[in-house]
């Protein structure tokens, strides 16, 4: 199921069933309760990852009552990283999407930037 805007074309292509890579992991560091002293390390299994097409993007106007599309990046490849369902809670999340972000930039695959909702360069 693809949430958002599917290409002009009326499908995306992706590398779903031939992905770049499979069976991987991300280790990261989580903070338990409110001491930053109090880390733990946690690790993520990374299903796949693999190319696709960018399809653009839906901008929902609740006030306006109307939804814009915006097709600029439409076509773009990018890259897919699939992780399995092992964090239990929003802030274990967002601490492996952290590691993961700073590990693409310094790899240089990546701008990753988290302003916009994007993770791309």
């Amino acid at each position: 199921n693809i949430l958002g805007v599917i290409l002009q074309a009326g499908y995306q292509i992706t590398q779903q069933r031939l992905p770049i890579a499979v069976n991987g992991f991300l280790t990261y560091r989580h903070q338990v309760g409110t001491s930053w002293n109090q880390m733990v390390t946690k690790c993520v299994r990374i299903k796949q990852v693999q190319l696709e097409q960018d399809s653009g993007k839906s901008l929902h106007d609740d006030t306006m009552h109307q939804t814009l599309i915006d097709l600029n990046r439409a076509g773009i490849g990018l890259m897919e990283i699939v992780m399995e369902p092992d964090m239990t809670c929003g802030e274990e999340a967002a601490a492996a999407v952290r590691e993961l972000q700073l590990i693409l930039q310094a790899l240089g695959t990546s701008h990753a930037n988290m302003s916009g909702t994007v993770l791309w360069r």
